[in-house]
């Protein structure tokens, strides 16, 4: 057998005699079988055919011949390696006493045959060592089949006995663990095993998982465990670890076939990821719709009281119930404008924010509002990058940071803000959360707090998801600081450990002069009566009708239209039309904006406000984006605004 090649060539006998005709009629008797017949007449060419034939299974050898008898051929052939393996069976006439049988089995034959040769007991023995050699070479090719599996596996596998020392290990394994095949074999699988995972960090084989796992006497999957890297450290592994046991049911050792785990863990890490974003995109999305319902049904209340509080004397009686429910409605407007920051449609008013100046302010202010037990400790470089963002609701981020840290040390403690520049080249996984590569002004938020286990820390900014105690705070908090991030075009991760505190960091993009600044349009005490003509477009009626009702009480001419359609065609009949207050989203197609761009396309010198309370307002037009108001607004803030649109146009 040749190479690594599974095959078996035919097997072949050796008949020496030094008389052809007894040659001849060993020929004859085995000529019935599958095996290849050679034949010498000497010692000197039975030696030489054995040397030269690859598959010889067995010599039929003569005792007596001339120059060479048997004992000498068979005592030559002990002195070669291969050939003494070859079995000998000794044909003989002559030599049939006891002292000249044990002198050839001392000399390593396996047996004697006497002439004359009976066939069926030299048939008999001859199948005998075919068989032999059959199952010999059954084995030898399983042997290597099984080998050119290990070999070929992609998978490491390695073999334990019973002290838990490697016994066998094949070339994936010694590829993922880097060590040759001599630094590991007959090693203990201490070599390879971190000592983190050990019991009390001390090596005992019986302590191991792999042990713990094999000795059951049954098959173990064991996930996210370690082995190390020769001069790499540790890498993640998954391994399956079988029993190898005897008759007795004695345990003989393991099988260990392991994996690299890196890649399933990354990838398990990216889908994590792409579900986080998903989830928290689809309850963006809820959030955002119940706050733009809860608006319609805020500005409908509001605006009837405001009407109603219009209608009554400042001292009469029930003016106290409408200022309460105002008051309700004022509440109600905050916690749809806390689920708009989660949901990222907030309207932000941003500017450039010097950091190292505006968080030494912050923590002045915040400071006393968190309490004697608990310290505020800032650093902050003085050249960190300045940054492009609502300061108002930056500084509302940071209260519901600071807030949340001090309610997870309620024993007192330190919190730490940092601020630092930190430029990130490639994609960085910080658990379930990601960062891009950018420049970013990084700021972290520390505490020594309780901590948040891993339930707690896949829900931490979802709205209304709080551990605390009931009243004691409404979910919202973190939720708004995600939204106000992200809406930033920043990132947001977390890390936290039980009873080891939790961090945040936030990453703002680095300020960048290409930004272009948008101004709040500033309300004055001016006079809000006006004698244009207006047109509403607006889907709810119940705010159609208020709106009409109160502009109309102070001066305007009202046309209105319950949709785009409606107010194109009121549009195109009608040129004195001073400005178009519409809704931004309504049935029928065609939004806020689109009519907008068509009503100028009829009159040229138009002005247009616009409202929704759902503000995620795409606006192409620079000029357009500031020309808004948002729901739930007061009445007179309407009217005010009203005026400043009609007073700049005309101005």
């Amino acid at each position: 057998m040749k190479n690594n090649a599974i095959y078996t060539e035919e097997p072949s006998v050796l008949l020496v005699d030094d008389k052809i005709e007894n040659l001849i009629v060993l020929e004859k008797l085995l000529s019935g079988l599958n095996v290849k017949l050679i034949k010498a007449s000497s010692g000197n060419a039975a030696l030489a055919s054995a040397v030269q034939e690859e598959n010889l299974i067995l010599i039929l050898l003569d005792v007596n011949m001339p120059e060479m008898d048997g004992y000498e051929v068979l005592e030559i052939m002990h002195t070669n390696d291969d050939l003494k393996k070859i079995p000998v069976i000794f044909l003989t006439a002559y030599y049939t006493d006891e002292n000249h049988r044990l002198k050839g089995y001392e000399l390593g034959a396996v047996d004697y045959l006497y002439k004359p040769i009976e066939e069926n007991i030299l048939l008999g023995k001859v199948k005998i060592f075919m068989e032999m050699h059959k199952s010999r070479e059954e084995n030898i090719a399983l042997q290597r089949r099984n080998q050119l599996i290990l070999d070929s596996a992609g998978e490491g596998i390695f073999g334990l006995d019973a002290q838990g020392c490697i016994n066998f290990i094949n070339p994936a394994a010694m590829t993922m663990l880097g060590w040759d095949y001599k630094d590991l074999i007959n090693e203990s699988i201490e070599k390879i095993l971190p000592k983190e995972s050990l019991v009390a960090k001390q090596y005992v084989w019986e302590d191991t998982k792999i042990y713990k796992a094999s000795s059951n006497g049954y098959s173990s999957r064991e996930m996210d465990q370690a082995f190390i890297k020769k001069d790499r450290g540790n890498f993640p592994v998954d391994y399956v670890v079988t029993s190898l046991r005897d008759n007795q049911n004695k345990y003989l050792g393991a099988v260990v076939v392991f994996t690299d785990a890196t890649h399933r863990i990354n990838n398990e890490k990216t889908l994590q990821q792409l579900h986080q974003a998903q989830k928290m995109e689809s309850l963006g999305q809820l959030t955002g719709g119940i706050a733009h319902d809860f608006n319609n049904i805020l500005m409908t209340v509001q605006g009837n009281l405001e009407l109603l509080a219009m209608k009554l004397s400042i001292e009469a009686e029930e003016m106290k119930h409408v200022q309460s429910a105002l008051n309700g409605v004022n509440r109600g407007t905050a916690l749809t404008k806390r689920l708009l920051a989660f949901s990222r449609k907030q309207t932000l008013f941003p500017r450039n924010i010097e950091l190292a100046k505006h968080l030494h302010n912050a923590v002045e202010l915040l400071s006393p509002t968190l309490g004697e037990t608990i310290q505020l400790c800032l650093e902050c470089a003085d050249d960190v990058w300045p940054i492009w963002a609502d300061a108002n609701e930056f500084d509302n981020a940071l209260i519901n940071l600071a807030i949340n840290a001090r309610d997870a040390m309620p024993n007192g403690g330190k919190i730490y803000i940092q601020a630092q520049n930190i430029s990130v080249d490639r994609t960085i996984s910080i658990g379930q959360y990601k960062v891009l590569p950018g420049d970013y002004a990084k700021i972290s938020f520390t505490d020594q707090g309780i901590g948040m286990n891993a339930e707690t820390l896949s829900h931490v900014f979802e709205p209304f998801y709080t551990t605390k105690a009931k009243n004691k705070g409404t979910g919202l908090g973190l939720s708004m600081v995600y939204g106000f991030v992200t809406q930033s075009k920043g990132m947001i991760t977390v890390y936290s450990e039980l009873d080891h505190g939790t961090t945040f960091n936030l990453y703002f993009p680095k300020y960048s002069d290409e930004v272009v600044h948008k101004k709040e349009l500033v309300n004055e005490d001016k006079d809000i009566t006006g004698h244009e003509t207006i047109l509403i477009v607006e889907d709810e009626s119940n705010v159609r009708d208020l709106v009409v009702e109160y502009l109309s009480s102070i001066g305007y001419t009202i046309l209105v239209a319950h949709d785009a359609t409606q107010a194109l065609n009121i549009i195109k009949n009608n040129a004195k039309i001073d400005l178009l207050f519409t809704d931004m989203i309504m049935p029928g197609g065609i939004n806020g904006v689109e009519l907008a761009a068509q009503a100028k396309t009829y009159i040229k010198n138009i002005r247009v406000l616009l409202t929704s309370g759902y503000p995620k307002i795409a606006l192409h037009d620079k000029n357009i984006l500031e020309e808004h108001i948002m729901k739930p607004y007061r009445l007179d803030a309407l009217a005010s605004k009203i005026r400043e649109i009609l007073e700049h146009n005309v101005s």
